[in-house]
């Protein structure tokens, strides 16, 4: 390929972002995507986009360009964030999306055991006061495959207890302020609103344990806080490891527990369209993701869900 100055060539670092940007839709939750589409359209782009694909990924451009961000007073998270992108683009660009989500590269999965369930179950009943919605948020997040950042932004009037059924209508995002106006943070936490809306049903377990913390809560409060503030993502993430599992010989994170449920519906043979449905993931991301832990001898309809798995 021809490159002249600057490395310009054919294709640039943007036309490869702009098109690995349209895979991810449907296979990460709509906060992560918000946040990588600020992170190159906004930061990434405008420096490097009209650059040679095959030139912005040297090594010694990417380390003058480490060294340019962090001239702009981005911290060193944010810098390598944003360098973790630039290779998630080039990764696509030299192996295509088989490259990128092949079996080899595709995320670990952990399965927590059915003591440690049985544990957390325990542990987040032992809020007899109802006083830690939070310990309620592990037990959704068990129950029902939620997302974090989709958890933080339930609020009370998304839950039908009479027909048991969570509606996930938005996501709790978080992302750097880059022009902050004097008196402004310099983090901004935001609500966004879903392009899809989700109906998951929750079983008979589950909504006997919110029905007990519903009996404080407002409609127009948040589940995890129970209250009209937000409970951040990362604060949930924190409380997880520092707390509820302070006890526990592994700490889990909420992705683990996520996996958890996804893989106990997978093995009692839970069809994946209807998982796809639930969880807001794509079905080939689900396949190739946990293609060990799925049944092809059944195909159980979305009633399934209702019934308590654990």
């Amino acid at each position: 390929m021809a490159k002249g100055k600057n490395g310009r060539g054919k294709d640039t670092f943007r036309r490869v972002a702009l098109e690995w940007l349209s895979t991810k839709e449907g296979k990460v939750k709509e906060s992560s995507l918000s946040q990588y589409k600020t992170a190159l359209l906004e930061r990434i782009l405008p420096k490097i986009g009209e650059n040679s694909i095959e030139y912005v990924t040297r090594k010694e451009y990417l380390e003058a360009l480490k060294e340019s961000f962090t001239n702009d007073g981005y911290s060193s998270v944010t810098v390598n964030n944003y360098l973790t992108l630039i290779r998630a683009v080039n990764l696509y660009y030299r192996g295509g999306i088989e490259g990128v989500y092949s079996s080899e590269k595709r995320s670990k999965v952990t399965v927590v055991s059915s003591t440690d369930v049985k544990k957390i179950i325990s542990v987040a009943k032992d809020d007899v006061s109802f006083e830690e919605p939070r310990k309620l948020g592990i037990l959704i997040i068990l129950y029902t495959g939620l997302s974090v950042s989709e958890l933080c932004a339930l609020r009370w009037e998304d839950v039908d207890l009479v027909n048991r059924v969570l509606t996930v209508t938005r996501a709790v995002c978080r992302y750097r302020n880059p022009n902050p106006i004097d008196g402004e943070a310099k983090t901004i936490i935001e609500i966004s609103d879903l392009t899809n809306q989700r109906r998951i049903p929750i079983n008979k377990e589950l909504a006997k344990r919110m029905s007990k913390y519903a009996k404080f809560a407002k409609e127009d409060f948040y589940v995890l806080s129970n209250s009209t503030s937000i409970c951040e993502p990362r604060t949930m993430q924190y409380y997880m490891r520092n707390s509820f599992f302070k006890d526990f010989r592994y700490k889990y994170t909420h992705s683990e527990i996520r996996d958890t449920f996804i893989v106990t519906a997978l093995r009692r043979g839970v069809n994946l369209y209807v998982l796809s449905d639930i969880t807001g993931l794509r079905p080939d991301y689900l396949f190739d993701k946990y293609r060990e832990y799925i049944s092809f001898s059944a195909d159980l309809a979305l009633v399934e869900m209702n019934k308590v798995i654990y």
